[in-house]
């Protein structure tokens, strides 16, 4: 079994936010989907094709009565950073790390491998374990009304009786909680589904809205029955929107993606501070966004700083394939990044089914992009 230090932000500093020159040409507008490829199937080599986005920054301009897009170089400023910056109670006092591993249902509802798992992480210093809670499917123990009219409770982990382990031998538990990419909920509840705003037209039925009334009930549901099991965080994963789409089809800025983001982020929070339950709140967003902030930000609507006032953990997502010769990521090419994320390690334990991982953690906790 390989430890892992998990790679993590706390959310509490104001960061210095700049204009930045932004040049958008056909290798930036492949890296998100090529690399988001490599992330869900390993070693996949098809790169499909993406058509240029239509930023709002760089609006249509009419010469002889035609449209035609501006140059491909435009000034584009990031999101302003609130002034007064909101520290949550449950948010770290202190800059911190955490060692540990990650398990799928599968190894977490394994007895024996989850009992040894425990035995060696607690010897490490501020051991966590991350366990998948949702997905397609709710995999914890939980009588979430709609989660369980759709059939789609699968309690494959004994949530309270894992964490309950877990703080005896001093381990921190996090559950990772898959937020916007639900093709269970999408296919069964069309309403859920990423529709433009003009034309009504659906992009599929593998991610959903998130400011749709029947996506937030759901998920409010699933995460009111969460922080009563003791968890210590819940991570949200795939709180963005895809890459997979033309711009063009899903019809939002990034700032209007970011807004839909936003009405999650808002249920979230207040169903945890409702609950009076010391459980933070974290997200996880593609370590990309750290530079060439202004471009990246327009398929995800990850508005970092924006979200940094909602939640109390930010987990930039570093991958091999983000650093490797000839990847995302030049340091001599990227002089303005807005950060550095060290080297990170992944392996695969086809036995367990885990995914391990080793990583440094950024030495200084600060809000803003990452």
């Amino acid at each position: 079994m390989t430890a892992a230090i998990l790679l993590r932000l706390e959310v509490r500093q104001k960061p210095m936010l700049t204009p930045v020159l932004a040049v958008f040409d056909e290798a930036q507008r492949l890296d998100i989907v090529s690399m988001e490829n490599l992330f869900i199937e390993p070693g996949a080599l098809h790169i499909p094709t993406v058509n240029p986005p239509v930023l709002h920054a760089a609006a249509p301009v009419v010469t002889d009565g035609e449209m035609e897009m501006e140059k491909t170089a435009w000034t584009l400023r990031p999101p302003p950073v609130p002034s007064d910056p909101v520290v949550h109670a449950s948010a770290p006092k202190e800059a911190f790390s955490e060692h540990g591993v990650f398990l799928t249902p599968s190894s977490a509802a394994d007895d024996e491998f989850l009992r040894q798992t425990m035995e060696e992480i607690e010897m490490l210093p501020s051991p966590a374990l991350v366990i998948d809670v949702k997905g397609s499917s709710v995999y914890f123990p939980s009588g979430a009304p709609m989660a369980t009219k759709l059939g789609l409770v699968k309690p494959l982990v004994k949530l309270p009786a894992i964490i309950a382990e877990a703080h005896r031998r001093g381990i921190t538990v996090i559950g990772r909680f898959i937020a916007l990419k639900d093709p269970s909920l999408a296919s069964r509840k069309p309403e859920t589904q990423i529709r433009h705003p003009l034309r009504s037209r659906s992009v599929g039925n593998v991610w959903v809205d998130g400011s749709n009334a029947t996506t937030l009930q759901y998920n409010k549901e699933i995460l009111e029955d969460l922080v009563q099991t003791g968890i210590d965080e819940i991570n949200l994963d795939y709180i963005r929107y895809p890459t997979e789409y033309a711009p063009g089809d899903i019809g939002l800025s990034g700032a209007e993606k970011a807004e839909h983001i936003a009405a999650f982020l808002r249920m979230a929070r207040d169903v945890i501070d409702r609950s009076e339950r010391n459980v933070r709140l974290g997200i996880s967003t593609f370590a990309i966004l750290g530079w060439n902030f202004s471009v990246n930000f327009e398929p995800l609507g990850q508005d970092i700083p924006r979200f940094a006032d909602i939640v109390d953990v930010i987990s930039p997502m570093a991958y091999p394939s983000t650093f490797s010769i000839h990847a995302y990521y030049d340091p001599a090419r990227e002089k303005g990044a807005a950060c550095t994320t060290s080297y990170t390690r992944h392996s695969w334990d086809t036995e367990s089914s885990s995914v391990q991982t080793t990583s440094t953690r950024f030495a200084r906790g600060f809000r803003g992009t990452a």
